[in-house]
């Protein structure tokens, strides 16, 4: 459903309250997509009275709407704020909608971006009078039998121009999927797509979840500040709100804690609307939004979510595709498990799935109907993170994370009292590899540099025992982004990789948009932010089933 005017809300409270009735049944999973217009988003006090006692939980997320897309997870209901000049949001919506509520005048440049919008038989309620003319130039009739002069139907007497591709549809109908890596970026794509429906099976090659880079104890969740606010800063942005949104589900393992970014005032952006995720302090900046938290904990609440199941000791090596169906092979050619779609999300470890894939492609899946990423798009980077025991008495200790060429993590509870984290050190897998040792110095010279009065928390190597470590590696890609696509025409085999050192930052985000493209939904970024992130876009030459 799309509001064209938020106004303050008082129309999405009144959708919200229709659709919680249409949800009562517990076995009822179709998510209700709301997408509503505002020029300058309102503050909390000034929504509706009634939208703030029945949804406070809003109240705790209703900050830093500055201009573009807001995802609001309120679980049956899904809600996209998207804050800006209206036409210029409309267009930038990937989205096709059964039900408009238009308000206000409009001109026909608006209705006939409103009918790209539109699907044959998209209902559109009249709030305002519109000239009738206007209406039916865009394509939208009016019935006789309908019951007010103010409800149209989008069913134009003409052909619609295809002038781009079609947007992914892979199919609305719940099946079985296969996903390939337990980590942030498996778990949180088999928790979206289990949400609406799918019976979602992850593999891995561990005993258990997050075994990989998203075993680290803790891990910060902050905005990157740029001074052009780049494409890459309001990605992460947009997956940082999704992302606090979700840890807010944890019984433990996180803290809103806020965070201080060293030495980055240089950097930050002077735009309206931004005030509320970073301040400065001087040479530092301060985001009051940000967050540590322990990815296994965010992997387990994924993977818990009704219809997903956890297969470990699962090491895929190879797919095979027969009669509608992939098969997920181990070393041995056995089937560990099969479905008619997979995921492949397993960092690195899934562009050698697609090469090995690709070299063994049969039956229905010739290696020419799969995408194979040319060499070079992304390489990983080894780190690792050290943490040791928080002293009971210490002078001046730090309440919250410090972040800046590395990040400090205080105030973590363990079994056996309160912790303190640090890292990572960051090192090309091309790159000679370090040994422990040596990453932990590599730790203790950044310590020092960026809280010198803390630097005798990583001692020399002779005396490193007392000292736990954690190592990983990242999967990187050339430009930043993630990867996120389907590999094959048919839209059966998809990646979702590359989030680098922002994998808690992203995954939520990445999870969405993929379940997004999959059932025709509302996006929850703009047009122009997701060609950042589409598989296809290492390619000079689009492919045509590709999202566009």
């Amino acid at each position: 459903m799309l509001i064209t005017d938020w106004g303050d809300g008082a129309r999405f409270f009144h959708v919200w309250q229709q659709a919680i009735a249409s949800h009562a049944d517990p076995s009822h999973r179709i998510t209700t997509h709301v997408v509503a217009l505002c020029e300058r988003a309102p503050t909390w006090s000034q929504l509706n009275a009634e939208l703030r006692r029945h949804l406070s939980v809003l109240k705790n997320h209703w900050w830093g709407l500055s201009e573009g897309f807001h995802r609001f997870d309120l679980g049956s209901v899904q809600l996209t704020l998207c804050v800006g000049e209206k036409l210029d949001q409309l267009k930038a919506l990937n989205a096709v909608f059964d039900e408009v509520w238009q308000t206000g005048a409009a001109d026909k440049w608006w209705f006939k971006a409103l009918a790209q919008k539109s699907r044959l038989g998209t209902v559109l309620h009249l709030e305002d009078d519109v000239p009738v003319e206007l209406l039916r130039q865009a394509g939208f009739v009016h019935h006789p039998e309908q019951n007010t002069p103010h409800t149209w139907t989008y069913q134009p007497s003409w052909q619609a121009k295809q002038r781009r591709p079609a947007p992914v549809r892979v199919g609305l109908e719940p099946e079985p999927v296969l996903v390939i890596g337990a980590g942030l970026a498996g778990s949180s794509v088999a928790a979206a797509l289990a949400r609406r429906g799918h019976t979602v099976t992850v593999l891995d090659g561990a005993e258990h979840p997050a075994a990989g880079a998203s075993g680290l104890p803790a891990g910060l969740m902050a905005p990157l500040i740029s001074k052009d606010d780049n494409p890459r800063s309001r990605l992460i942005r947009a997956g940082l709100r999704l992302s606090l949104q979700a840890i807010t589900h944890l019984k433990d393992g996180y803290a809103m804690s806020g965070l201080l970014e060293k030495k980055a005032a240089s950097s930050m952006p002077e735009l309206e609307g931004l005030e509320d995720w970073s301040l400065k302090q001087g040479k530092d900046v301060w985001h009051p939004h940000a967050a540590w938290v322990s990815p296994a904990a965010l992997v387990q609440h994924w993977l818990a979510t009704p219809g997903v199941r956890f297969q470990g000791k699962s090491d895929v090596v190879s797919l095979r595709q027969q009669d509608g169906q992939w098969f997920a092979l181990n070393a041995q050619g056995q089937t560990l498990a099969q479905a008619p779609r997979v995921v492949l999300a397993h960092a690195l470890n899934s562009l050698s799935l697609i090469k090995s894939t690709l070299s063994k492609a049969t039956g229905s899946a010739p290696a020419s109907n799969i995408l194979a990423l040319p060499e070079g798009v992304a390489h990983g980077m080894r780190g690792l993170v050290v943490m040791g025991e928080q002293p009971t008495v210490a002078k001046d200790w730090p309440t919250h994370p410090i972040n800046g060429n590395g990040g400090f993590i205080p105030n973590l509870p363990t079994p056996t009292g309160t912790a303190w984290a640090f890292g990572a050190t960051y090192e090309s897998t091309n790159a000679e590899p370090l040994n422990v040792d040596q990453h932990i110095q590599a730790n203790q010279a950044k310590l020092a540099a960026l809280l010198p009065e803390l630097a005798h928390l990583i001692p020399d190597s002779q005396n490193i025992d007392a000292l736990q470590h954690w190592q990983g590696e990242r999967c990187v890609t050339t430009d930043r982004f993630p990867i996120l696509g389907p590999l094959d025409e048919a839209q059966t085999l998809w990646l979702c990789t590359g989030l680098g050192s922002r994998g808690l930052s992203f995954a939520a985000l990445c999870g969405e948009q993929m379940a997004a493209l999959w059932h025709q939904e509302p996006a929850p970024i703009s047009t122009d932010l997701a060609k950042f992130v589409r598989a296809d876009r290492f390619f000079k030459t689009k492919q045509t089933y590709m999202h566009d």
